[in-house]
């Protein structure tokens, strides 16, 4: 199953593809300062770029824990719904994920809150031994952890977040499937 997993931000935005055998096929880091419709557009296309063929992409809650200003949190949910567009238009399946579910998933349960930018050894270790080497920059690892996250959730739903996100799939795999038979001519 190739899996994406996208963590949006106003600044630098990680995209990831994973294959089978988790790891990295196709990565972008967009970063992008400038009027709106200027960041919108790079995300777009490098979303258009990674995520092409994939199966299911995961794109990270926007405003988690965000603090910033009212205005910065309407941009952040504009970047997120770009993006959400440019996967539907490409008919790719896309799913929000939220920031707890994605890191319980790649962790195991209990084990959801760690700061993924600032990882200590041992979490370091373990995420390598069970997923394969991490990238190095931030955001990039963010995305790849949430592409991991995603996918444990639709392999081994254990809680009731993860249950969702696979019954989710299921749900928006059909919608997909009948939108592509619609657009060749073939029946819904």
């Amino acid at each position: 199953m190739k899996v994406v997993g996208i963590d949006p931000s106003k600044r630098s935005t990680g995209i990831v593809l994973i294959d089978n055998d988790w790891q990295i096929t196709t990565s972008a880091l967009v970063r992008e300062s400038g009027p709106e419709w200027k960041v919108y557009l790079k995300q777009i296309a490098a979303v258009i770029e990674v995520c092409t063929g994939a199966d299911i992409a995961f794109v990270e809650n926007a405003a988690y824990g965000f603090g910033g200003s009212s205005s910065s949190v309407v941009e952040l949910a504009h970047i997120s719904g770009s993006i959400r567009a440019a996967l539907s238009t490409r008919l790719v399946p896309w799913l929000p994920i939220a920031n707890a579910t994605w890191k319980r998933a790649v962790m195991g349960e209990g084990n959801g809150k760690f700061d993924s930018k600032a990882l200590t050894d041992e979490q370091h270790a373990y995420l390598e031994s069970r997923f394969g080497k991490l990238p190095e920059q931030a955001d990039l690892r963010d995305a790849y952890l949430i592409a991991c996250g995603g996918r444990v959730c639709l392999e081994s739903p254990g809680t009731k977040g993860m249950a969702r996100i696979a019954e989710a799939y299921r749900a928006i795999s059909k919608q997909m499937d009948a939108e592509r038979l619609r657009r060749i001519g073939g029946d819904t």
